[in-house]
């Protein structure tokens, strides 16, 4: 058992790896979920690193909470050979690939109360022929549980880089299909019923300030009290 708060973690960088390399904060490194148990990673600052912020790959019951991660290489937050991992009230934005990744070996796993905003910058720098979007879910037969979120994503949708036409942006990849609407998305798969899509009115998105600047803001009447992890 291990908690993680009120750090920042800023500019990691492997020069010997140009495909990811060095994420800001790194929980667990293995194929295997059980080697890595009950993790709580709140109120921490990742930004600028080469890999994701925060990087969760061979770990089970891990709640990440409270955190905002942004202007990563790859995602903001990145669930890789997890199972019961919890994200509560993060912050995601300006990261070149997804605001949040749930790799298809992924299982269990809660998201709700977040902002994922103005992700998926860069499609070119991923080592394979995927999209990018706020919510990434590579196997939906998974159990994936999502509400109360505000997804706003960068625009143009859709085939944006000539050079790579087998990746595109999208507000949600849900598996195989692409939801460039939070109506699209609700539909197709019956979650985020409760979230929005709107501007957060952060103080400065340019000045990496996350703040809520108005009381107006979707961020003040969207989220979800009283939240638990997995129990067990």
């Amino acid at each position: 058992d291990c908690t993680f708060t009120y750090n920042i973690s800023y500019s990691n960088n492997d020069p010997t790896d140009p495909w990811g390399g060095q994420a800001g904060i790194k929980i667990g490194d293995s194929g295997t979920r059980s080697n890595v148990l009950n993790i709580v990673v709140d109120y921490n600052r990742t930004y600028q690193n080469e890999d994701s912020g925060i990087d969760l790959r061979g770990a089970r019951r891990v709640v990440v909470r409270r955190n905002v991660s942004y202007d990563n290489g790859d995602h903001g937050y990145d669930n890789n050979q997890v199972a019961e991992s919890a994200f509560f009230n993060n912050v995601a934005a300006g990261n070149d690939h997804d605001g949040i990744s749930i790799e298809s070996n992924a299982d269990s796993v809660l998201v709700y109360n977040c902002i994922f905003a103005y992700n998926a910058l860069d499609a070119t720098t991923l080592d394979t022929d995927e999209n990018v979007a706020e919510i990434w879910v590579g196997d939906t037969s998974k159990v994936i549980l999502s509400d109360n979120n505000i997804l706003i994503a960068q625009c143009p949708h859709g085939g944006v880089w000539p050079s790579t036409p087998l990746r595109e942006r999208h507000l949600v990849q849900w598996g195989v299909s692409e939801h460039d609407t939070l109506p699209n998305h609700q539909s197709g798969s019956e979650v985020d019923l409760s979230s929005v899509t709107a501007d957060p009115q952060f103080v400065s998105l340019a000045g990496a300030n996350f703040l809520i600047s108005s009381l107006s803001s979707a961020a003040m009447e969207k989220s979800k009290t009283n939240m638990t992890a997995w129990s067990g």
